[in-house]
């Protein structure tokens, strides 16, 4: 494995055998774990050929609970948790750690460019940078799963409680990516330092100055497409 692979490997078993404290907090404020009642989250994955200043940093909010979609055999994150659920049990060590990062890593890769969420929001600007799935890594501010909306007060209550425990400008210092692309107007990552930091509200498109995506994709495009060509 790669040095950033193993780093990131630390940061994700802290989510993945995150403990009961943080479990309670969250499902206080609303969010819910996986299927069996475990307190085991969802880190995201690095992709195969992510690179610190030329991969991209996808974020979101939090995964949406669609159980018509997802608790069935089949389901949108059905191998990701899967890929967690083994990790966690089995515990670290090399080959445990390789497993879960071949298995998550692929599971990701498969499912989220199905998801309307990745097509109506990561999947146009990626294209139009030329930048492929495989140097793309994905995290969601908010660790857990919820079944209110995006934007809904418990949904910004849940992404503060994982804030506190799993800063999100922590994992952008550790991958350093070339930008971060988030489809949030409301979520804070904090300091993120000199990186290129895009944001919108990923229901409407709409970013901070109020132009539509169609208005601003290209020029972030090109923005993008350059600082990878550095």
């Amino acid at each position: 494995m790669e040095h950033l692979e193993r780093r990131w490997l630390d940061h994700a078993w802290s989510i993945v055998a995150c403990d009961d404290q943080h479990a309670l907090a969250c499902e206080g404020a609303g969010g819910a774990g996986m299927p069996g009642g475990t307190t085991a989250r969802f880190p995201g994955f690095v992709g195969p050929r992510f690179e610190p200043g030329k991969g991209v940093l996808c974020m979101g909010h939090v995964h949406r609970f669609l159980p018509d979609a997802d608790d069935i055999e089949g389901g949108r994150l059905e191998a990701v948790e899967s890929a967690v659920l083994a990790w966690r049990a089995r515990g670290r060590s090399e080959a445990n750690d390789v497993a879960f990062l071949r298995d998550s890593r692929a599971a990701y890769l498969t499912s989220a460019p199905t998801w309307d969420y990745w097509k109506r929001n990561y999947e146009p600007l990626l294209r139009k940078a030329r930048v492929p799935l495989e140097e793309v890594a994905f995290a969601n501010v908010a660790k857990c799963r919820t079944a209110t909306e995006d934007d809904s007060a418990a949904s910004m209550r849940i992404a503060r409680v994982c804030s506190a425990a799993f800063p999100p400008s922590e994992l952008v210092r550790l991958l350093r990516p070339a930008a971060v692309l988030l489809a949030s107007l409301r979520l804070d990552v904090g300091d993120v330092g000199d990186v290129r930091l895009v944001r919108w509200n990923g229901r409407t498109g709409v970013d901070e100055r109020g132009y539509t995506m169609n208005n601003w994709i290209e020029i972030e495009a090109a923005r993008l497409h350059r600082i990878r060509a550095r």
